[in-house]
């Protein structure tokens, strides 16, 4: 049965429209009462052509009050929100709050989240994340009391506290306990029992990998991992998604039938099994979207109703966001969603063309191999119209797209389908001694096949792109016509939607080698400071460059890398090293968990503590595929990309001290574009700081006598002092000046 035109579906998408956008923008409520206002003229239009005119008036009148109701329901919802802000007032408040989750616990600082039931002796309800500098002795569920000062988390992680419910921030030095601690749920416990069960009949990696696939640990799993299914474009198949639902789901329908199950029985089981497995499994919104469907699939078999996917969809969106706020900040909410709606538009009309061979004429073998095709076929479309229909989102929030995408997903989507299978398997057959080792052996041979494919997937440098190309909104708005019209369009067969998608690819192309061409001595540059570090990153020609002159700290090369990466995403080309320290190593192989590094460039030794860090240096590189190189930072050397070329850091001593001055340069054609300069650069008379055309003062320096002579910068765009004690030697500054704070971060354009 056709899912278009759906009435109840419109309904249930306006409610959720307008409560989303109430809770999501600042200016929520005037934006639905201007689509409210949009939404009756057309409704007017629609009644004055319709002839059924009573029919129409009430369908129009449903529409609006699905509107105002969303409106009603969100504003309710900030409300509490804003409630919970109040305490944002930098004072220190005595709050009383259950611990609900541990994100990490370190002897050096753990971090938790917190359900806050009271704070200044008033009944509150929020959630707070609450870290501590030691390893405190608490338990899940545990209530304690703290005296904090609470405040709204950073812009950089404010989206993802939200999605777990998180309104403020706190840090506690000391708490009182007040006892609870350790009384889990039974979900909680059925969850705990499982994931022991695999650490001990899968155990290592693949363990980890068995918990996220199935009962939703993602925490668990190395960021490495992570890396390498975002980067092959298969990350929904590492979160607990409604994919990993309603395959379990039919292979429990499956198994049911197999053994001549009664419908009706067969039916009200399943509905218990998804119910259930969503509690366990901790209730993310992208499963509870996906139960939901289920049970209103399983309910409308039962009633005698043909499945309307479309109206189901969106009601089990209306209800998410109505009893669980914080997911409209979900991430897997809107993926899945999107994802899903993708599928349900386009199945009634292309997925006849992928059904299996049935006729009679065909051998056993013939129909086997033509469904196979078919099937693949299938798999493949069905992953293309998911990635178009994520595209938005992705742009938005990740800023990157996998190329390789729709290969690894036709390898890898069968194979974790039949590892849930044997996940399940195991779950019901582990005290069976022979049976229950062979499937635990089965599983964690698979469980590595599919990670070890996923690395091979992820390994080429530029298989996940950036977004970050000015043309992407023109072409996301392409795909979205695309998309109305096939959606709109009675009749499009599939050769149309096929020739219409490489025809997107190919203007994807053109446009890139266009603007590329375009901006090709465009160059960006990055500086970034924390106390005595810094890091410097360079991209152009969509190649990135990152200089570390840092004490070997995971924080300061992290953020250069985050804003420098290139057109290739999670992914940087160089990483240049001006000085070794014993951190460096432990700081390169957490960068290789957040992003592919091409190439490492490594000071030659000078002392045997040099050849020590430098040899656990290249294990590190060689462990994550890190092409290594050297280079003698006594002598004059450089990188080159295109027209740009970077000195590569020089060493000079000062008289009055053994630390060395690091300071390089970066070029374009023959002109000095920027410099980099730390301490004392009059003492070594270096007269670049007057005649680069960017100068970056570092961490280091400049300690000097003399104030600089700002006055003589006549060629300088800028004079960045990336800390507050370089500022004091400025003096009167006659040239532009664009000041870091101390512990900040600066990104200038240079043409």
């Amino acid at each position: 049965m056709s899912v278009y035109g759906r009435k109840g579906a419109l309904m249930f998408a306006l409610y959720a429209l307008a409560c989303t956008v109430t809770l999501f923008f600042t200016s929520g409520k005037t934006a639905v009462i201007v689509i409210s206002l949009v939404f009756s003229v057309i409704s007017a239009i629609a009644v004055i052509k319709s002839k059924k005119k009573v029919a129409a008036v009430i369908f129009a009148v449903l529409c609006i009050v699905a509107l105002l109701l969303g409106l009603l329901c969100g504003t309710l919802h900030a409300k509490k929100d804003i409630s919970a802000k109040k305490y944002n007032d930098g004072k220190e408040h005595s709050v009383m709050a259950e611990i609900t989750h541990a994100i990490y616990e370190k002897p050096f600082g753990s971090l938790y989240y917190a359900r806050v039931t009271e704070v200044d002796g008033e009944k509150a309800d929020f959630y707070i994340q609450l870290g501590f500098p030691y390893l405190p002795e608490t338990e899940i569920h545990e209530k304690i009391g703290v005296t904090v000062v609470l405040s709204e988390p950073d812009d950089s992680e404010a989206s993802l506290l939200k999605s777990k419910g998180v309104i403020l921030c706190a840090e506690a030095n000391d708490f009182n306990s007040f006892g609870g601690g350790g009384k889990y749920s039974l979900p909680e416990k059925i969850n705990a029992f499982l994931a022991d069960r695999f650490d001990k009949s899968i155990g290592g990696d693949e363990a980890d990998f068995a918990g996220a696939i199935f009962l939703g640990n993602r925490e668990r799993v190395s960021q490495k991992i992570k890396l390498a299914f975002r980067r092959s474009g298969t990350s929904h198949l590492l979160a607990l998604s409604g994919l990993h639902l309603s395959v379990l789901a039919a292979g429990l329908e499956f198994s049911l039938k197999a053994v001549h199950v009664k419908k009706k029985i067969r039916i009200a089981v399943s509905i218990f099994a998804t119910v259930a497995f969503a509690v366990v499994t901790g209730l993310s919104a992208s499963v509870l979207r996906s139960a939901i469907m289920l049970v209103i699939y399983f309910a409308a078999q039962l009633a005698g109703e043909e499945k309307d996917s479309l109206t189901s969809l969106f009601a089990s969106l209306a209800l998410i966001i109505t009893f669980r706020r914080y997911a409209v900040w979900d991430v897997g909410l809107w993926m899945s969603f999107s994802a899903t709606l993708g599928l349900v538009l386009f199945s009634d009309r292309l997925l006849p063309h992928f059904a299996p061979m049935t006729r009679k004429t065909y051998s056993r073998t013939k129909k086997f191999f033509r469904s196979a095709v078919k099937y693949f076929l299938g798999l493949l479309f069905a992953t293309a119209v998911a990635t178009l229909f994520t595209l938005p989102v992705t742009y938005l929030l990740f800023g990157g797209v996998s190329l390789i995408s729709p290969i690894s997903n036709l390898v890898l989507v069968p194979l974790s389908q039949l590892l849930l299978y044997l996940l399940a398997m195991l779950c019901v057959l582990f005290r069976i001694p022979i049976v229950g080792t062979a499937i635990a052996f089965a599983a964690k041979q698979l469980t590595w096949l599919i990670c070890y494919l996923a690395k091979l997937f992820a390994s080429p440098s530029g298989v996940y792109i950036s977004l970050k190309y000015p043309f992407t909104p023109y072409l996301i708005a392409a795909a979205m016509i695309f998309i109305a019209v096939i959606v709109f369009v009675p009749k499009i067969n599939p050769r149309s939607i096929f020739a219409v998608l490489v025809g997107l690819c190919v203007a994807f192309t053109g446009c890139t080698a266009v603007t590329s061409r375009l901006t090709e001595n465009d160059m960006f540059a990055t500086a970034v400071n924390e106390k005595s570090s810094d890091a410097l990153g360079i991209v152009y020609r969509g190649r990135s460059f990152v200089i570390d002159v840092s004490t070997g700290g995971f924080a300061v090369p992290y953020s250069a890398v985050t804003e420098t990466s290139g057109y290739a995403a999670c992914e940087m080309d160089v990483l240049i090293l001006t000085h070794l320290h014993r951190y460096h190593a432990a700081t390169l192989d957490r960068l290789c968990g957040y992003f592919k590094i091409n190439k490492l460039l490594i000071p030659a030794a000078e002392s045997v503590a040099d050849s020590e860090i430098i040899m656990n240096i290249l294990a590190i590189a060689d462990e994550n595929g890190v092409q290594t190189e050297f280079y003698n930072r006594r002598a004059e050397s450089a990188v080159s990309c295109g027209d740009m070329k970077i000195s590569l850091p020089e060493y000079t001593l000062l008289k009055r001290s053994k630390h060395p001055v690091i300071s390089f340069s970066v070029y374009l054609g023959e002109n000095e574009v920027m410099l980099y300069s730390g301490a004392g650069a009059e003492e070594i008379n270096d007269a670049r700081i007057y005649s680069a055309a960017l100068v970056f003062f570092g961490a280091h320096g400049p300690v000097r006598k003399k104030n600089i002579d700002t006055g003589k910068c006549l060629s300088a765009q800028s004079i960045i002092f990336s800390n507050k004690n370089v500022l004091a030697f400025a003096g009167k500054c006659d040239s532009p000046v664009l000041i870091s704070d101390y512990g900040g971060k600066v990104t200038v354009k240079i043409k």
